[in-house]
């Protein structure tokens, strides 16, 4: 993603209208954005699957459109919450038949899952809130039988342009 996208808009203002002051904001935000969306698969120009930039895709959506797939669709949320205050990260969730991006967020200590416009019920610790996640996943996404075998996290820098894994940092939250 970091390749892919090193020429793309950095960081971008947040217009009011998309300004989230409360969970219940934050979920009319989520069901706003998900009328500006389009789901299309990343071809080979996207080296098979990358991350837009969060600002790039906030662009793209007030052009009109965002036609992107999962991890785009919830890295244009990341850019509505992270530049209303909210700490977010984007969140793969990896099974043996199946892969999703969703983002995680955490608002008054607790910890929520954006699966598109859905906002999960919040937990009081990170690790429930990936946890209850997952077997949602599994429900909705996977062939019965099948299980998570990887949550991978990551945040952007609005400063340099680029996402970075964030799983060691979180460590203690995961416990």
């Amino acid at each position: 993603s970091n390749f892919r996208w090193r020429k793309a808009l950095k960081d971008h203002e947040l217009y009011e209208e998309h300004l989230v002051k409360n969970l219940t904001e934050i979920k009319a935000l989520v069901k706003t954005l998900y009328k500006g969306f389009k789901w299309t698969a990343d071809d080979i120009k996207d080296l098979g699957d990358s991350i837009t930039p969060p600002a790039q895709c906030y662009k793209d959506f007030c052009n009109g459109l965002l036609e992107d797939d999962c991890d785009g669709f919830h890295s244009l949320v990341y850019h509505c919450l992270s530049k209303s205050g909210v700490r977010c990260y984007l969140m793969s969730v990896v099974s043996d038949d199946s892969s999703h991006c969703v983002l995680v967020f955490n608002y008054k200590d607790k910890w929520y899952v954006n699966d598109y416009s859905t906002v999960h019920n919040g937990f009081n610790t990170l690790k429930e809130a990936v946890e209850n996640y997952n077997l949602e996943f599994i429900k909705r996404y996977c062939k019965e039988g099948s299980e998570v075998v990887y949550n991978g996290f990551i945040e952007y820098n609005y400063v340099t342009g680029k996402f970075k894994s964030v799983k060691h940092q979180l460590k203690e939250l995961l416990k």
